[in-house]
């Protein structure tokens, strides 16, 4: 469930933080996205292959799963805990650059690892959609945590940089 929060909370807030509270131009903020989404397009059709190819000893699904939580937790939380170490811009840009790639890596290793293991969990079709819709419901789910959650923030704390601290760690939480 946190690899949705985690999701919900990308997909919802991310272009506006990256232009309004971490202060990139629009135009770092659009490459940010675009380099997290072509880090997914590549990494989803791999972890794919892969994970269909590959015996590990905990298993050909969960190994995936858990090397995509081990780099969506640190990446995600490098994007919205709001450090302010950079030295330049320029360093600035790298890091909201290099961390979106990362966490949609990951993201996209534990989406293939949920959506590959309904086939193995189950040779029913009943089943196996009973499987697809939960997952969605759990996603949807996320989606109205996350919003519930910002607006509670958003009406409860002034700082910017703050209000995302929090939903951040709590997503990842």
């Amino acid at each position: 469930c946190a690899n949705d929060l985690c999701a919900s909370m990308w997909f919802i807030y991310m272009s506006y933080y990256l232009i309004n509270v971490v202060q990139l131009s629009q135009n770092v903020a659009g490459l940010c996205l675009l380099s997290g989404q072509i880090a997914d397009g590549i990494t989803t059709p791999i972890v794919g292959y892969f994970s269909d190819k590959i015996e590990c000893p905990c298993g050909k699904r969960n190994t995936w799963y858990y090397l995509g939580s081990c780099l969506v937790i640190p990446s995600f939380l490098c994007i919205w805990v709001g450090f302010n170490f950079f030295g330049s811009q320029e360093g600035k840009n790298a890091w909201y650059l290099i961390w979106p790639a990362i966490f949609n890596v990951g993201w996209a290793s534990v989406q293939i690892a949920h959506l590959a293991i309904v086939n193995q969990l189950s040779y029913s079709n009943r089943k196996r959609d009973q499987m697809v819709v939960g997952r969605n419901g759990f996603t949807y789910a996320a989606n109205i945590i996350v919003l519930a959650l910002a607006l509670a923030l958003f009406a409860l704390t002034d700082e910017q940089v703050a209000q995302f601290r929090i939903l951040g760690l709590t997503c990842v939480g």
